[in-house]
């Protein structure tokens, strides 16, 4: 150990902490040096390392277990240029600090990458990090890369003007160490030139789980230098529990966040949105949906007010999953161009309700119209029924050909089939159809309609009507 540093270390041994200045000469092309023997200090004496105000140019730099920084003078703010500033190293292609050990902390310090290529703050060996008033700015690739860390707090994060077309600004996934069980608070993303927040990559063999973030605001505001978002705000591609309390998310053009869960491992899955608010751009950025479900399943989103879409809010794409929960707590803006758009080609999963279902209001279905053929008995070349509905309820209308006889009459097949042989209601809504003595052959991909008695021959469309009803 150099003398001077024996000497900083036993004139502070009193204070509890070290001071930076007692390393050596900053303020100099760069820092690094000088920043690496104190954080090896603060790492070996597991004390509290104090730098002082001002704006420090730093490389590569590594923080090992116990090591621990804490910012003096005015804590960071969005836009704000006061206080601590390590700034990255002009055209570096390192980060300019990685975490790799445990306990490491960092408190009211701004990371200015200097539009350098490397990422700016890397935690690739973490274990109950804990980030406080920490901002990161400027970033040519990641902002923030999270690959490693169990346990960790991260406290008011701010991540602005980070990442690339290509990267985003705040990256979580492994390189093959854990991430679980992780809390994040206030985590404030801002002008990220692509995707903002990532989490998972497809084909990681280790996947991000038991992450928590509490009022997440990510926003795609132009002003001060940003962009409209032509990629999703945030993407989800590999996880296992991830959940959402209150997130503030403001998008426009591409949705506020999009699900691609694309790993088949029978484990991962689970991702709740719960509260706060995703509101969509109003002018000619406004998103044709704030949340699109292009893959993956256990998704439930519930008491989250939207706002200002083309379309609808939500989207399930033909490949989403069979688990997906929208709950009843939802708000939807007349500004939102609709609910839901469910276009899955497979199998859903069902809502149990336990115990007793009350409504003041109506029971309203809605999706796609079954299609209608005629049967073999509605006679020789008659015309082609129609149908006005869904595949829970609807109207038939009939009408027959010559030589019509009593048997089927006409076919309907479900847009969605059923799980189980549903139980299907009709009624004849004229007296001619009444008189026909309808009664139905039922299946789970749709059903028959039968007629006890022969039509009258020759019958137009709408001579005979059938209302039906639906019970899954």
């Amino acid at each position: 150990m150099p003398a001077d540093v024996r000497g900083a270390l036993a004139a502070e041994f009193v204070t509890g902490s070290l001071n930076l200045s007692s390393f050596g000469t900053t303020g100099t092309a760069d820092d690094s040096a000088v920043f690496q023997q104190a954080l090896d200090a603060s790492a070996r004496t597991k004390r509290q390392l104090i730098v002082p105000a001002g704006t420090y140019v730093v490389d590569d730099l590594t923080m090992t277990e116990s090591a621990s920084m804490t910012g003096a003078g005015a804590g960071p703010f969005l836009f704000g240029t006061t206080g601590v500033i390590l700034k990255h190293k002009a055209g570096s292609t390192r980060p300019a600090l990685t975490i790799l050990g445990g306990g490491v902390s960092i408190r009211s310090v701004t990371f200015d990458g200097n539009e350098a290529t490397g990422d700016v703050l890397v935690n690739a060996g973490g274990f109950e990090t804990r980030l406080q008033y920490v901002r990161v700015v400027n970033g040519g690739g990641v902002g923030f890369r999270l690959a490693s860390d169990n346990n960790g707090i991260y406290q008011h994060v701010m991540v602005d003007n980070c990442g690339s077309p290509t990267s985003p600004a705040v990256l979580i996934a492994s390189d093959g160490k854990t991430i679980n069980t992780l809390d994040f608070y206030s985590l404030h993303i801002e002008r990220s030139k692509g995707v903002q927040l990532q989490i998972g990559r497809p084909g990681d063999p280790v996947v991000p789980e038991f992450l928590k973030f509490y009022s997440l605001h990510i926003e795609s505001g132009t002003s001060n230098g940003g962009v409209d978002n032509d990629q999703p705000l945030v993407v989800v591609k590999s996880y296992r529990s991830i959940e959402f309390i209150a997130p503030f998310l403001f998008a426009g053009p591409a949705p506020a966040l999009q699900v691609e869960q694309t790993d088949s491992q029978s484990f991962v899955g689970g991702l709740s949105v719960r509260g706060g608010t995703m509101l969509g751009k109003p002018n000619a950025a406004k998103p044709e949906r704030l949340v699109d479900v292009v893959s993956g399943s256990q998704i439930a989103i519930e008491g989250v007010r939207f706002d200002s879409t083309l379309y609808g809010a939500i989207r399930a794409a033909a490949a989403a999953g069979p688990d997906l929960r929208i709950g009843a707590g939802n708000i939807f803006t007349a500004a939102t161009g609709g609910e839901v758009e469910d276009n899955r080609t497979g199998a859903r999963k069902a809502t149990t309700i336990h115990g007793t279902l009350t409504t003041r209001g109506h029971l309203a279905s809605s999706g796609a119209a079954p299609a209608v053929v005629v049967a073999p008995a509605n006679g020789e070349a008659p015309p082609a029924p129609t149908v006005a509905g869904t595949d829970t309820r609807g109207v038939v209308y009939f009408g027959s050909g010559e030589a019509p006889s009593a048997g089927p009459q006409v076919s309907l097949t479900f847009d969605r089939p059923y799980d189980t042989q549903p139980v299907v209601v009709l009624t004849g809504a004229t007296e001619a159809t009444a008189s026909l003595g309808l009664y139905v052959a039922p299946s789970t991909s749709g059903f028959v309609v039968y007629s006890r008695n022969a039509p009258a021959a020759g019958r137009v469309v709408g001579a005979h009507q059938v209302q039906y009803a639906v019970l899954g």
